[in-house]
């Protein structure tokens, strides 16, 4: 039996879906289970794996800001960004930030990132930026709502269960 995921990752796409599969075959790698759900702002986009738990797609780009949306639906402990471009270097590093935030007595965040760009050909550089928050900060969704786009005519969403 697996163990239950205590992190969910909110991966945002737009027009890059042949990186998804890699990097959703990084994020399974991971030496904890992570629950995936997919954000993808592609607008015509037919990406389906069923290693992804939730897929959220919109018929034209709505920016980053509606991924956050994604996270009332997560049941997990923790939540964590992660973008269509970028591949975690190490196997045990969304372990060790699990780790550390189960270690903390007061509700913290750990934001940065640590890993590697990816281009369709080549890995492009890597990255290391983890630094520790103070506080975790409220999400006002009345503010969230302020930052999401929506055009004039009528924008098509759909949620789909993977698996």
């Amino acid at each position: 039996m697996q163990a239950k995921a205590e992190i969910t990752i909110l991966l945002l796409n737009y027009k890059r879906s042949h990186n998804l599969p890699r990097i959703i075959d990084n994020l399974k790698s991971q030496t904890v289970p992570v629950n995936i759900f997919l954000w993808d702002n592609s607008g015509n986009s037919t990406f389906h794996d069923a290693r992804i738990d939730l897929i959220f797609r919109t018929s034209e780009n709505q920016g980053c800001s509606p991924r956050w949306l994604t996270a009332l639906y997560a049941k997990t402990k923790y939540i964590m960004t992660h973008d269509d471009d970028f591949l975690i270097i190490n196997p045990d590093t969304i372990e060790k930030i699990v780790q550390c935030l189960n270690e903390q007595e007061n509700k913290k965040t750990i934001v940065g990132y640590e890993g590697v760009f990816v281009d369709i050909n080549k890995l492009i550089r890597n990255m290391c930026n983890l630094k520790i928050d103070t506080g975790l900060k409220k999400i006002n969704l009345a503010m969230l709502h302020q930052d999401i786009r929506i055009s004039n005519h009528q924008l098509e969403f759909i949620l789909l269960k993977g698996g």
